[in-house]
């Protein structure tokens, strides 16, 4: 948790497509907005129609939106 609070919101063009994200290490997650102070891991990030990423829940074994909420934060697993 202390990970994804350390996080920064960047404005910027990522994956071809510009937006508001949340940076936590390597990971970039897409919000329609900014969210202050941070985004809650909880709540999967905002689903694009198309995006190129799908949002999976370890101790579910299942995927958002099969799945509307998750115990731990979510992992970004990008569509092949």
């Amino acid at each position: 948790m202390g990970r994804w609070r350390g996080g920064q919101w960047v404005h910027a063009r990522h994956d071809d497509r510009l937006g508001w994200w949340w940076i936590v290490g390597p990971d970039w997650y897409y919000y329609p907005r900014a969210i202050y102070p941070y985004p809650d891991p909880f709540v999967p990030p905002y689903a694009v129609p198309g995006a190129p990423a799908w949002y999976f829940c370890p101790p579910a074994r299942t995927y958002y939106p099969y799945v509307a909420s998750c115990p731990v934060p979510w992992q970004v697993t990008l569509a092949r």
